[in-house]
């Protein structure tokens, strides 16, 4: 999506643009620079999506009120999603090298099948050694719930074996991510809780 930028006459206050025209903004402050000038939500042409363009405008806001103090944000994880059938969820930024990589298929997930929508396929990517999740990519049934418990335990730093130590009801959508889970921790050598996670659960 380009930002709407369109009658703002943004080159005429002598700020910094990026290779597309789009002014350089500071995504903790909102703002150009070191200008008076602070953007948000359809103008900025970061995170195009209604919960972020609210984060941003309360920031921008902020500081521009109490300009020359400008406070610094922290931001969300990004997270995006899209209302197809199934449901598209992305969840972090885009997966960077040397990060370990946990697939589940939906093709034989249980719940998936009992309601005959069993295709998609959910990749998790962590970090190494410790397998701390940096990102999702999730194409599926649920997909627009599920992503939103993984964005939760990304902001919260929590590990694949930590996850695995949680609950997971059966059967239930949210079982699919064990597959993916189990390969991380496969990967990392890490523990996945075998007390907790036997992995014969049906349909997980």
């Amino acid at each position: 999506r380009s930002p709407s930028l369109d009658g703002l006459d943004i080159k005429t206050i002598g700020i910094a643009l990026d290779e597309h025209g789009t002014p350089k903004i500071d995504p903790e402050t909102m703002q150009c620079g070191d200008a008076p000038v602070f953007l948000c939500g359809d103008v900025d042409g970061q995170r195009p999506i209604l919960h972020e363009a609210a984060v941003e405008g309360a920031i921008a806001g902020r500081n521009a009120a109490t300009y020359p103090t400008v406070n610094r944000a922290k931001r969300n994880v990004p997270f995006s999603i899209m209302f197809t059938d199934p449901p598209l969820a992305v969840v972090g930024p885009p997966a960077g090298e040397n990060l370990l990589l946990g697939r589940a298929s939906y093709a034989d997930q249980g719940r998936a099948k009992v309601e005959a929508r069993n295709a998609g396929l959910v990749s998790l990517y962590a970090e190494r050694p410790n397998g701390r999740l940096r990102a999702a990519v999730l194409l599926g049934p649920g997909m627009d719930h599920i992503g939103h418990l993984l964005a939760w335990a990304i902001e919260r730093g929590e590990t694949a074996t930590a996850l695995l130590r949680h609950p997971f009801y059966h059967p239930t959508l949210e079982e699919g991510l064990k597959t993916a889970l189990r390969e991380i921790c496969a990967a990392a050598e890490t523990a996945t809780a075998p007390d907790q996670d036997d992995g014969f659960m049906p349909g997980a």
